[in-house]
């Protein structure tokens, strides 16, 4: 038993000699935000949650029934759970691995006696007790692998954050868009109408002689077109209102009644805050960081294994030629340190080496693919949205000036001191500007959107199962 001491304390002390770790993250440049400082508050008022800009209580609860119910989210976190138990089995390894042994053996041989006779004899033996093995970690092998699949499973933890986010984004944008097709509804309705009312007039000029036949046509041509906008729009308000329903988990209500009105055009000052802290702080980016930390530790593992790996496995319980016999006066034990070295298969080791290698390569590429995406996404949507605005503002003039020269068109059209064509053009002009500036309204939510989800802002993060 001494000898196994003296052989194990000096691996204990060894254990701590583990290989070299390089978990360095590739740099990268900053945006430049100085474009859009005057158009942005730099103070955010929230970073979590921040769906409850739009304060609209429906949406607030179709968002917190699809974070209970989402399938996509559900799976996320199973993703995540089995790798919480990769820690733990890892953690296992670190440790000795005892089990309970109970075995019989019987068995015969033939045997030439002292006066050269052939005998056969049986020989059985009792053998009862605990049986451990374990891995003395000189070089960190096992270490580095239990602190990969601690990076992996951070990695999966944000995965979890990043689908939480688009799901939440999908559903706004869903939503938002299904606000904007109810309004668009209406006005295509109130086109419908308008058209009819003026069919009625010129209906009444052509009786009283003061109209061409040709311009009735015009009327009903105008009208017929006009309806022919309804029908898509419907279809596509259904779509979305599904799509709704899907993106919660089918916990959510058909959606059959009205939608809250859409809010006014959104034209003002956003919250916005650093940029470059959230470009880094975004789920991906974090994601993508663990994996470089992850494949880095197992590169240490891998090399690890090109040096000698020290085992001990140890008994301690009972050993007997006869079951009766299994007692105190048969109590036995046994230490068997082994050293093991792959001396004539270094090749194998190698390649794995160099395989763990190429794949530390890869996620460092993969970190700064990441990160340029983030960019171009962020400096995407500041882009859109700043623009949007502007173009947003002038459809609401044109709108007013268009509203303005119908109304006097029509009645001096009404009077009879003024001319079907112009107010027939008016008319057409009015309700594809009226179109284009609802689609306008609803696109200035959806770049608010855009925008929040590629900052990053996200869900506040709900207590999960260890």
């Amino acid at each position: 038993m001494a000898r196994a001491l003296r052989l194990v304390i000096p691996s204990l002390i060894l254990s701590g000699c583990a290989v070299g770790l390089d978990t360095s993250i590739p740099t990268a440049s900053t945006l430049a935000t100085t474009n859009w400082n005057s158009q942005f508050a730099q103070a955010p008022e929230q970073r979590e949650n921040w769906w409850t800009l739009l304060q609209d209580p429906q949406l607030d609860s179709l968002i917190t029934k699809a974070l209970n119910h989402n399938l996509d989210i559900a799976q996320a976190q199973a993703r995540w759970l089995a790798s919480r138990v990769l820690i733990d089995e890892r953690q296992h390894d670190r440790l000795p691995a005892v089990t309970a042994q109970a075995s019989y053996n019987r068995s015969g041989a033939q045997f030439t006696a002292a006066d050269g006779s052939i005998d056969h004899g049986i020989t059985e033996n009792w053998r009862l007790g605990m049986q451990a093995t374990w891995e003395i970690d000189l070089f960190g092998r096992v270490e580095q692998l239990a602190l990969s699949a601690q990076a992996r499973s951070e990695a999966s933890a944000d995965q979890l954050e990043l689908t939480r986010q688009a799901m939440v984004a999908e559903l706004a944008r869903q939503y938002v868009q299904a606000q904007g097709l109810q309004g668009r509804l209406a006005l295509a309705q109130d086109d419908v109408r308008s058209w009819e009312h003026t069919l009625q007039l010129v209906q009444a000029g052509v009786s009283l002689g003061r109209e061409l036949p040709e311009n009735l046509d015009n009327a009903k041509a105008g009208l017929e077109r006009a309806k022919t906008l309804l029908p898509q729009l419907r279809s596509d308000l259904a779509l979305a209102r599904l799509r709704i329903q899907v993106l919660s988990g089918g916990e959510a209500e058909p959606i059959d009644t009205p939608l809250p009105s859409a809010k006014a055009p959104l034209a003002t000052s956003l919250p916005l805050g650093d940029v470059n802290a959230m470009l880094f702080n975004r789920p991906d980016v974090r994601a993508a960081r663990q994996e470089i930390l992850a494949s880095s530790h197992e590169v240490a593992s891998a090399t690890a294994e090109l040096y000698p790996r020290l085992d001990l496995a140890g008994f301690i319980g009972f050993f007997a030629l006869r079951g009766s016999n299994l007692g105190n006066a048969a109590r036995a034990f046994d230490v068997s340190p082994a050293m093991q070295w792959p001396a004539l298969h270094l090749g194998h080791a190698k390649a794995r080496l160099r395989g763990m290698e190429a794949v530390a390569d890869e996620s460092r590429l993969h970190y700064q693919q990441v990160l340029l995406q983030a960019q171009e996404e962020i400096q995407g949507s500041l882009q859109r949205l700043t623009q949007h605005q502007e173009s947003l503002l002038s459809l609401t003039r044109a709108a007013s000036h268009l509203e303005n020269a119908h109304e006097r068109a029509l009645t001096r059209y009404e009077v009879g001191a003024g001319a079907y064509q112009q107010v027939l053009e008016n008319q057409r002009s009015l309700n594809q500007t009226r179109q284009e500036l609802a689609m306008a309204e609803t696109g200035s939510y959806l770049n608010m959107i855009a925008l929040y989800q590629a900052l990053g802002w996200g869900v506040a993060t709900p207590s999960m199962p260890e």
